[in-house]
Order: structure tokens, then sequence, then C-alpha cells
């Protein structure tokens, strides 16, 4: 049985990292069948892109200029997506050939379509290496935030996202940066749009519900990198407060609430208040600090 494939790019002001993505889709083993830009830009030729680079015989392109939110935007391109699965690509990663080949032969092979969803694997994780990387990886491990792990959500809401593995691997939460799941899966669930802009958190959240009555896999032949830019990204002050509203948010609608995963939701503020400290982030301690102890 083969499925049909609609690759969905949520963007802004990217066209470089774009053209850089869709080099990629050009060399890969199997494309997919439709390519859906949902593109907030005030002026954008990314059709003209994707046919001058993917060419007129290549999957086929639609371009929706609208003002949207991330989470908004997924919606948006799952809508137009008209395919069995819809993968969300992030603009700013670069896909090795056999990507879409490998998530169309798991999901082909899935004959009781038990497995909603997938991730790939990045080769090159975030964050580098050092001794602040060292520090702040330490931070979120100790204050219950998003640290390497097996896949599964801490009591705080944030996830622990696996970054290797030899074989697929069942988990909880896939990442944004490049996330497939079964039409129908998003169509039931759809993301929440009344998250906070400027962090979506789009994917945590919609990972928790799903992952609640679904199975989701990370895939390890699934390889790409995430070339992560600065470019078109909210400031510090806006993505603490966010951090902040959206996961508080995110813990009552899905993590059982006890004194136990309340706690680890506090202390998951005390870690983003530590990386806004070693970020040196002063103007941000303000907005962040409000939001804590306020009510939104």
């Amino acid at each position: 049985m083969t499925l049909s494939i609609c690759m969905v790019v949520v963007t802004k002001d990217r066209e470089s990292e774009v053209r850089r993505l869709l080099q990629s889709v050009k060399e890969q083993v199997r494309r997919p069948d439709r390519v859906v830009f949902v593109d907030s830009s005030e002026q954008s030729s990314l059709d003209r892109i994707a046919d001058e680079l993917l060419g007129k015989d290549g999957p086929d392109t639609e371009l929706i200029k609208v003002k949207c939110t991330l989470p908004g935007g997924r919606n948006i391109g799952t809508k137009a997506s008209r395919c069995d699965i819809v993968s969300f690509i992030d603009d700013d990663t670069v896909l090795e050939s056999r990507y879409f080949a490998t998530i169309a032969e798991f999901f082909e092979s899935d004959l009781g379509r038990a497995a909603a969803g997938v991730e790939g694997e990045i080769t090159n994780p975030l964050g580098g290496g050092g001794f602040r990387q060292l520090v702040r990886t330490s931070v979120s491990l100790l204050f219950f935030l998003s640290s390497p792990g097996k896949g599964y959500f801490r009591h705080s809401g944030w996830p622990r996202p696996v970054l290797s593995s030899s074989a697929p691997a069942k988990v909880s939460f896939v990442s944004g940066s490049n996330m497939s799941f079964r039409r129908e899966i998003v169509e039931e669930f759809w993301f929440d749009e009344g998250l906070h802009s400027a962090r979506a958190y789009e994917d945590v959240e919609f990972s928790q519900r799903v992952s609640k009555h679904h199975p989701l896999y990370h895939l390890p032949g699934a390889r790409l990198q995430h070339l992560e830019t600065v470019k078109a990204r909210p400031p510090s002050a806006a993505t603490a407060v966010s951090g902040v509203v959206n996961s508080r948010r995110s813990h009552r609608k899905n993590i059982p609430q006890s004194s136990k995963t309340r706690f680890a939701l506090r202390l998951s503020f005390i870690g983003l208040f530590l990386h806004l400290a070693m970020a040196r982030s002063v103007d941000s301690l303000g907005p962040f600090l409000k939001a804590v102890f306020g009510r939104q």
C-alpha cells in the first residue's frame, strides 16, 4: 500500500533557508507528493522557488499567504494537505536523502495503522558543546525542563526527547522540527491555537494529547540536520514569557494534577529563570516574573 505524503512548511521571512531545505527535498529518494507553504512574510515567492528547484514535474505545490501563529499555520497546512501523511518540516532543516523514504516505509508497513506519528533523528543536536552548554543542560535536567532522555514527559510536562537510537523507538514526544502524522490524527486533535505565539510549545502540547491514545515513534533512519537560525525569531523576553504561559496552559490541560506535578512545574519556572540569567537577558526578567506570578 502506497501512502501519499504532504510536506507542510510554516515560515516567515526565511526564503534562503527554505531554498536550502528544498534543495534537500530535490535530492530525496522518495519525494513528497505535495508541498504546502504557509507563509506569514510580507512578500513571498516560495512557489516560484519550489518550481525552480523541484521542477514543473515535481510535487504539487501550494503557497498560502496568511498571518498566523505556528499552531495555526500547522492547522492551515493540514487542511490544504490532501494526503495520507502530513509531514511538518521546519524551514531551517536539511533532510538526508532517505528521510521521506524511511517515513513512508514505516507507515506503509504498519498495516494495523497503530502508529499515529513519527519523528526523525537530528544529527546535530542543538546547543553545541563546552562548559556553558554543560551548565545549561544540567540546569534543564535538575529543574524539570526539556533534556535528552527516552522520549517521555516529565512531571513538569516538559519532554525528555530521544536524541539517538539504533532502531525505531516508541516515544511520547515528537519534535516540531520534523514530525509526521496520519492526517486523520491531526484532524482529530488539531494544534492548540490558544498557545502564546512567541514560543509555541505546540509540539509538546500536541504530543501530550496524542500519545495518551496512540503510539508515536522515533525513526533513526529518517535523518536530518536542524540548522537553527535566529532570523525572524522573537526576542528572548517574549520567548521566556511564552515558555511560562504555554507550559502552564499545557500542564493544566494534559498532565494529571497533583502536588508532585505542580511542584515540578514550579521548579521548571526556576530553571527558565536561570537560563535567562545565564544569557544575561536582564530586560526579560520583568516580563518573565510577571508571567510566573500572574494568571496568564
